[in-house]
């Protein structure tokens, strides 16, 4: 009997080595039935130790996943040129912060493709986790995406009233589509 697949959603799998390489590979050889969405590629040495694991690797496939991505990915244009904008004089608060909000916007829609890729591929059977994830927008993600769990990555990320809105208004798809929320914030006392 074939265990259901496993979809592991890597945003950083393009980079070398580190703990990308470390962790998809070791799920992918302790599961078996793997299969690796990767938005940006997967660096070469990933690439065959996945494949010695017997993972199957894809990116972001479909129209309507096409579409999140490029989406995503005018969005991570729009943020750097925000960023070397706004990167001399004296903006407000809100204008400085705004590129980190679109690259926020831009990760959920990236992740987003790569879920709904995921539930294409291997069915709905399928445990999609998306690792290296950011805790923003994780309901608009599960509603844009479908059910998955998050390894939130980046903890530390402030979001602006739009997003908070977003996120509020997003909220209970969290619960709909039975997604993992992600962890509460850590607190010190």
């Amino acid at each position: 009997m074939i265990a259901p697949a496993l979809v592991l959603v890597e945003p950083g799998a393009h980079r070398l080595g580190g703990h990308r390489h470390r962790t998809l590979t070791a799920l992918a050889t302790a599961h078996g039935n793997t299969l690796v969405v990767a938005p940006y590629g997967v660096a070469a040495e990933t690439r065959a130790a996945l494949v010695t694991a017997g993972a199957r690797v894809t990116g972001p496939a479909g129209a309507v996943n096409a579409v999140l991505t490029a989406a995503g990915t005018a969005a991570v244009a729009v943020a750097a040129a925000g960023r070397r904008a706004f990167a001399f004089g004296r903006w407000p608060t809100v204008v400085r912060r705004l590129p980190h909000q679109v690259m926020l916007v831009a990760r959920c829609l990236t992740e987003a493709a790569c879920i709904r890729t995921g539930h294409h591929f291997a069915g709905p059977a399928a445990t999609v986790v998306v690792l290296s994830a950011s805790e923003a927008l994780h309901g608009a993600t599960g509603l844009i995406g479908g059910p998955h769990t998050r390894f939130v990555h980046e903890v530390v990320t402030t979001e602006d009233a739009v997003l908070r809105l977003v996120g509020r208004l997003t909220r209970r798809s969290e619960r709909r589509c039975g997604c993992s929320p992600p962890p509460p914030p850590c607190t010190t006392s």
